[in-house]
């Protein structure tokens, strides 16, 4: 889309006559018996290209302006009529500066007048109207010479709102959804026949309003960024808000023929349920202890948790399906145990890995296949829903929580000693991997893999964070600001949010540290595989399992402390946070 800036639209008064370029339609004839003598009236218009588009001016023409009609009025009579053709070529124009100016001359006697200008994309007058200028007044003087600027209102045929925040995804006519528990900004501009945006003087004023829906903060746009607004979701409960935004000038551009001066969207907001699973104490492991449970918080989570137990037995690994079905991996009874929402009726079903050992993490594939990575049997197993025959066994795992994309590709690694990352393909996943990701020698054994909605690889070596994209090698890789990285994830953005001794880090795909957060975060060696011990939402909330405290701590943008400090019940500390809808 081209961008529309204002531009210079002048009557040049002089003091005596002259002819004009183009003869007017019409011609203003002196008063009777008055002896005034005409003005030579110059009229100059700049239209500008495309890419010059960006520069601020005082006045609004837009690029695609072919042609302009006048019509000049006194006293409510016809003074003159007029139509200029505004190309390059056109008599009177030329092409400066990589701009087209064309000037004419028309005369007028001296008095008091109104002016009404309107361009169009077409030529003689034809085409889309793109902006006007309604009842604009000017004065000729008979001695001396005037400069009248005159700003003519971008005619808007249709509004555009688009976001400008990653946390948004969808479009107008499908509609938005908004994550994370902040104000976010959008962005709201008319746009001309052609497609121009309207910005600068001669656009119009973008109110918003609340058509249906409760919880929303909206804010208008502000004088300084007179295109920008943002919507602050609800927090607690999910909701959908429709707005209609409208478009005011201060003449009746909107009442002319082909005007869109309204339109109406709906934003819809991404509360996300927090899961976090603990074990008896931070000094003692989940393997000792026994037991452990999952606490389940809903937005804003700082209400009383649901709290479940039953089934559990040292919990390693949580999975949260489309359906909101919860999945544990309990490490001490080889099972992985299924919990219905609302969470409240026990254990829903059970998946017992008879003689297979210490299941440590848990994923659930677009199709409901239970993916699990056991600790010290150096392998994966992918279980066709409950069946308690494996539909497929396959080198990985060793204690590595595995990754699944939108396709339901597998990732992780192959072994606690090999510096590689394995993608295995559905239905069966095996017996070869459909890809390895090698990663340097450098680094050490990897400790976690995750994988985006892009297909880029996140994985923590224990001191390193190697990211590599959805098809070649590993095009990053970094110490985190020092410590150990035992968990990484990725933000809305793709930056790699890390857990380590050092705090949590922001990292970007070129490697560069952005952000270190260590106000309220306390993490030491994970008990089992380290598993998720940080979490983000597509609102940029980066919540944090303080494996070596009794709290989970929730960070909003610009992460300068925690904005939520959850204490867990009494006796329990997080072993991981998993973040479901």
């Amino acid at each position: 889309m081209r961008i529309l800036r204002a531009l210079v639209l002048l009557f040049l008064l002089s003091g005596c006559g002259g002819g004009s370029t183009f003869a007017p339609s019409a011609q203003q004839s002196p008063p009777p018996g008055s002896g005034a003598r005409a003005v030579q009236v110059q009229l100059v218009i700049t239209i500008p290209q495309a890419n010059l588009a960006t520069r601020k001016r005082p006045h609004y023409v837009s690029p695609s302006t072919e042609s302009l009609t006048l019509l000049v009025q006194q006293a409510g009579q016809t003074a003159l009529t007029f139509t200029m053709n505004l190309q390059s070529t056109s008599p009177g124009c030329a092409v400066s500066l990589g701009q087209v100016q064309c000037s004419t001359s028309v005369q007028l006697f001296p008095g008091m007048y109104t002016a009404t200008i309107s361009t169009f994309d077409g030529t003689f007058g034809g085409g889309n109207l793109l902006s006007s200028g309604q009842n604009l007044a000017f004065t000729v003087s008979a001695t001396g010479s005037n400069t009248i600027p005159m700003t003519l209102s971008g005619v808007p045929a249709s509004i555009l709102v688009t976001p400008l925040s990653q946390a948004f995804t969808g479009t107008m006519v499908s509609g938005f959804v908004v994550g994370g528990m902040v104000a976010q900004p959008m962005s709201v501009v008319a746009l001309d026949a052609d497609g121009n945006y309207i910005v600068g003087q001669g656009s119009p004023t973008m109110k918003l309003s609340t058509v249906s829906g409760t919880g929303w903060t909206v804010t208008n746009p502000p004088v300084a960024q007179p295109n920008v607004f943002t919507v602050e979701p609800p927090i607690a409960t999910s909701s959908t808000v429709t707005l209609q935004v409208t478009a005011t000038y201060p003449d009746s551009t909107c009442s002319l023929s082909g005007a869109v001066c309204t339109a109406t969207f709906s934003v819809k907001n991404d509360p996300r349920t927090l899961f976090v699973f603990a074990c008896h104490g931070v000094s003692t492991s989940c393997i000792d202890s026994g037991g452990g449970a999952v606490f389940v918080y809903a937005p804003p989570y700082t209400g009383t948790p649901i709290t479940i137990t039953a089934g559990i037995d040292g919990p390693s690994g949580v999975a949260v399906d489309a359906l909101r079905n919860l999945y544990v991996a309990n490490w001490n009874n080889n099972t992985v145990t299924q919990y219905a929402p609302p969470y409240t009726g026990g254990v829903n079903n059970t998946l017992s890995l008879f003689s297979i050992d210490y299941p440590s993490g848990v994923s659930i594939d677009p199709i409901g296949d239970i993916v699990v990575s056991f600790d010290y049997s150096d392998g994966t197993a992918a279980y066709r829903g409950f069946s308690t025959s494996d539909i497929s066994w396959f080198l990985g795992g060793s204690g590595t929580p595995v990754a699944i994309d939108a396709n339901g590709n597998v990732f992780t690694a192959p072994s606690v000693i090999e510096r590689s990352i394995v993608e295995f393909s559905p239905p069966n996943y095996g017996p070869s991997p459909i890809r390895t990701i090698a990663l340097p020698a450098s680094l050490n054994p990897v400790s976690s893999v995750v994988v985006n909605a892009q297909g880029t690889v996140y994985a923590s070596t224990l001191n390193d964070v190697a990211i590599a994209p959805a098809v070649g090698p590993v095009e990053a890789y970094f110490e985190p600001g020092g410590g150990n990285a035992y968990y990484a994830t990725y933000d809305p953005s793709g930056n790699a949010v890390v857990a380590s001794t050092s705090g949590v880090q922001i990292l970007s795909p070129q490697a560069a540290l952005t952000t270190t957060i260590t106000q309220g975060v306390s993490i030491t060696n994970a008990f089992l595989g380290f598993g998720p011990l940080v979490a983000c939402d597509n609102g940029y909330d980066i919540f944090v399992a303080n494996s070596n405290a009794t709290t989970v701590t929730v960070y909003e943008l610009p992460y300068a402390a925690p904005s939520i400090t959850i204490a867990l019940p009494s006796g329990y500390a997080p072993v991981g946070v998993v973040l479901g809808p």
